[in-house]
Formats: structure tokens, sequence, C-alpha cells
């Protein structure tokens, strides 16, 4: 846990009878996950005594500061934020600071702004895990594209790091070969298709490393269309359902499983007590270019169709009924 509380009672007790109001600024729900981050966070925040006011950026840096600055003014007392641009809003998190508003960063790192605390995944664990997915099933020798996430997002950089720390030495021998990379400005698939399309028809490749599970259905359905599915290995993150349905097909190799309920209640609960004035007790810290700030980070786990049922389906992110709808 990232907190140690030092009140006894209910969270009544804790917000003295007040009800504590959290601002949730997502940068977008174009991706499967963040529904569910969403709805868990909201719950578990009710569970806690607090209400939730949400807003969503659509993936505009500039309609995201407009969103917070709006939490700020509906007097929120405490801010969570899925930054869209990792270095945009300076500006806005230095007046929640001076109104002495927490700001906990989730799941991506805000850089050079006032943060009180960081709830993540380990991201360059989760490249490194995709990297050693891709040298599992494509073996050496082998062609690898590589599409990383959106460049505004400090997670891309770090799951880059993890890839190159496992792929660097192979390339160095000449035992992988990196096809070339694809680097969007945002996590959109229209920013990556046609430069995928290119190189699925000009290069031979043996496998794609894709940033998340999206890009890899993007990869997949190109794949499909020069009839190489399942012949060039594909590996993503998030573990969405059409990933886990594709690894059961043998179509995508392996996806990140991040357990997305649980990082959605810790920011529930991190954003709850700092709200309620508790301090933050933790062994783990980051530096966003600001401060060093407390940090709870939680595994990742890799996941191929051989581990499907102890991993995504014991944990109830998808059920085997859904997993394996096109194979019963």
């Amino acid at each position: 846990m990232l907190f140690g509380s030092c009140s006894e009672g209910g969270d009544s007790q804790r917000s003295h009878g007040r009800l504590i109001k959290i601002g949730f600024s997502l940068d977008s729900v174009v991706v499967e996950r963040w529904e569910r981050d969403r709805e868990e966070f909201i719950t578990h925040a009710r569970s806690l005594g607090a209400e939730v006011n949400y807003r969503f950026a659509v993936a505009d840096a500039r309609k995201q500061v407009e969103d917070i600055n709006e939490l700020l003014d509906d007097g929120v007392d405490a801010l969570v934020v899925v930054p869209n641009d990792a270095q945009a809003l300076q500006g806005v998190l230095k007046r929640a600071a001076n109104m002495d508003v927490p700001v906990i960063s989730y799941d991506r790192l805000i850089l050079d702004s006032p943060v009180s605390a960081y709830v993540s995944f380990d991201n360059v664990e989760v490249g490194r895990l995709m990297a050693e997915g891709m040298i599992k099933h494509a073996g050496f020798d082998s062609r690898v594209l590589i599409i990383n996430g959106g460049a505004k997002d400090n997670n891309s950089r770090l799951l880059r790091r993890g890839i190159a720390e496992v792929l660097s030495p192979y390339i160095n021998r000449g035992m992988i070969r990196i096809a070339g990379e694809i680097t969007p400005d945002d996590w959109y698939t229209s920013l990556i298709e046609d430069d995928l399309e290119e190189y699925i028809r000009e290069e031979k490749l043996d496998g794609i490393i894709a940033a998340n599970d999206l890009f890899a259905d993007s990869a997949i359905q190109i794949l499909a269309r020069y009839r190489q599915a399942g012949d060039v290995v594909v590996v993503g993150q998030d573990a969405d359902l059409i990933a886990c349905q594709r690894l059961v097909e043998g179509i995508q190799h392996r996806t990140i499983y991040k357990p997305i309920d649980r990082l959605a209640r810790q920011a529930a609960e991190t954003a709850f007590n700092l709200a309620v004035g508790e301090k933050l007790h933790s062994s783990r810290t980051v530096d966003n270019g600001y401060a060093r700030i407390p940090a709870v980070i939680v595994e990742p786990v890799a996941v191929e169709k051989d581990n499907l049922e102890e991993t995504v389906i014991a944990d109830g992110f998808h059920t085997r009924e859904e997993v394996y709808r096109n194979r019963e």
C-alpha cells in the first residue's frame, strides 16, 4: 500500500463527514482498457465515500488543460490525471498546487510539473516482456518491425527502453535485425496504418512489436490482407479481449496483462487519502523533472495461449466464454 493511515474508524470519520470530490481527467477512451479504468476507479472511489467528476480530453492536450481548470473550478479535493501530453500541464498543475489540490499522475507520468503521487505499472518491464516474447516466438535471425506508442506519452519512452534492453545485445551481434520503427504522434491507428502497410508489403517481416493491442490489431488486419496473419509473430500489450481471442487462434503470440482493476483501486485510495489530508508513505519514488515523487508500481504479466486460464480468466478480467468464443 502507498499510504499508512493515522486515523481510525470509517471513511466518513476520515473525511469528517464531508463529501470528498475527486476529479478524474482522462486523455481518451479510444483504447478498450480506459473504460475499465474509469468504471473501476469510480466504483472504488464511491465505496470510500467520494464523488467522482470525470472528463475525457479526446486526445487533445489543450482540451485537457480546460478540463482540469473546470474540475478545479468545481472545487475538487484531489485530481487524478492521465496526461495526453506529459509536458503540457505545467501551468494548470501549478494552479492546482497553489490551491492545495493534490495531483495523482495515473498510468502515465506527468513531467516537469508539481505532482503528489504516481500510480502506474512498470512500463520498462512491459517492454522487456514484449521483446522476450518476440525472441521466444520469432527466434534469432529475424527481421522485426517496432510500432512505438504516442510520441507525447512518457510511457512510450519507457516501453521502448525496455524493448531495447532485451533486443540491443542481439542486434549488436547481428542476431536480430530491426526492419524499421513507426512512431506516431498519438495513440491512433490512423497514424500508423499507411506506414505499417508499406512495411508489410515491401519487407519480409518475421515479427511486429506493437505498443498496444490496438496497434497489434491493425497489424494483424493488414497481415491478413497479405495472407501473412499467423506467420508473422505479433506481440502487444493491454490484454484486450480481441488480443486474448487471437492468442487462442494463434495469430497473436503474446500480450501483456496489466491488472487494471488493482491499479484503479490503488489510484482511488491514493486520491481519497490525499484529499482527507493523510501523508504518503512510499519506499519507491520517481523523478518527473520537477521533483522526486512517491510512486506505487504494479507489475505486469506476460500472457500467451497457455496461461490465459490462470491470468486474465482467473482474475475475471475476461470470462472464459468471451476468450474462447471463436473456438467453441
